[in-house]
């Protein structure tokens, strides 16, 4: 699958799996489900995924467990099953699997298959962050920084972000960028801000995006430039976020005031 000592070639990777799962090997029953979830070498196919993570399932795989739960949640609107999915998440991490206990609270948070309880989806968050998963590393410093489930703490929320910033998990090199801009858990170093931001919107997060651009325009740790501004307002609105536009016309009044100051036409 991934061309290590020969030309990568996904369709007979694929082919090769599907060969040994009909013999009943749970791995390569997971590697089959995981081509038609990714589309890789097959034509994706979330159903006919969920036939062979069922497979793979049924022989106490926590891993196919795990996905077998996200199809469930994550297929068309009209297929999806998040009760099912709340099953498969649940036997997984009675073997103590990570990303299962993530995505746990991650229905616990948001009431998908489940009565919505934070306190709840925080216990399962710090389980998997005790094992260091990224994600929950993530999700667990919103809920510390904004209350959920558990009482405020800025600066734990802070480390939460740090460390997965450290795996380069973009989300968290914004909402730290968030933090050191105001001085949220940290001390305020909008310069440090700045190279958050960048670092995230070089990756296309849309609101990163949109946060440099309000840094070159009122010059929040750069010096103000109004061209840059517009390059990553432009960038943004090409996402569809829908403040960029805003952005955009702001800088085009500034752009429009200092042209006329210029030339002493404003009174």
């Amino acid at each position: 699958m991934n061309g290590i000592g020969v030309e990568k070639n996904e369709s007979e990777a694929a082919n090769l799996y599907r060969n040994v799962a009909l013999k009943g090997n749970s791995s390569a029953q997971i590697s089959l489900g995981g081509c038609y979830l990714g589309g890789k070498g097959v034509e994706k196919d979330i159903q006919e995924a969920i036939v062979w993570f069922d497979k793979a399932a049924k022989q106490d795989s926590s891993v196919a467990q795990y996905y077998l739960g996200v199809c469930y949640l994550e297929s068309e609107e009209d297929e999806r099953n998040p009760k099912e999915a709340i099953k498969c998440f649940r036997k997984a991490v009675t073997q103590n699997f990570a990303p299962a206990q993530y995505y746990l609270g991650l229905c616990y948070r948001n009431g998908y298959g489940v009565t919505q309880d934070h306190k709840e989806a925080v216990k399962w968050f710090k389980k998997a962050e005790q094992q260091d998963n990224e994600g929950a590393q993530y999700v667990l410093g919103l809920c510390f920084l904004n209350g959920e489930g558990v009482e405020k703490n800025p600066q734990e929320a802070a480390k939460l972000f740090e460390k997965a910033v450290q795996k380069d998990i973009v989300e968290s090199e914004n909402v730290l960028g968030y933090c050191y801009m105001n001085g949220i858990g940290v001390e305020k170093n909008p310069k440090e801000a700045v190279k958050l931001f960048e670092k995230a919107a070089q990756k296309e997060y849309v609101i990163a995006q949109y946060n440099m651009g309000l840094c070159y325009l009122n010059g929040y740790g750069v010096e103000k430039n109004l061209k840059e501004a517009l390059k990553w307002f432009q960038k943004a609105d090409q996402q569809g976020y829908l403040e960029a536009k805003k952005g955009i016309s702001d800088v085009q009044t500034r752009d429009w005031i200092s042209k006329y100051l210029m030339f002493g036409l404003w009174y």
